[in-house]
């Protein structure tokens, strides 16, 4: 990123995609994503289905995709 220095800046991760293998079959399988607001709460959005989690639920997943912001330092 033009005009920062790694040191001015961190990361903060907002949102991960999960993919279920349902059954275990390749025709059988879903996506959902967990996202985190501006207030720090997790949310999972599953389908029109949205539920506030723990971030020890999304932990128990293995990620497809990790989705980070940067912001300076002194953002936190």
């Amino acid at each position: 990123m033009r005009g920062t220095t790694e040191k001015s800046l961190g990361y903060k991760l907002y949102s991960v995609v999960v993919h279920l293998d349902v059954m275990n079959a390749a025709f059988s399988s879903h996506y959902l994503c967990y996202v985190n607001n501006i207030q720090g709460k997790w949310f999972k959005m599953d389908d029109a289905v949205v539920k506030p989690v723990e971030v020890e639920q999304i932990m128990s997943h293995a990620f497809i995709c990790k989705m980070f912001t940067a912001s300076s330092k002194l953002d936190k």
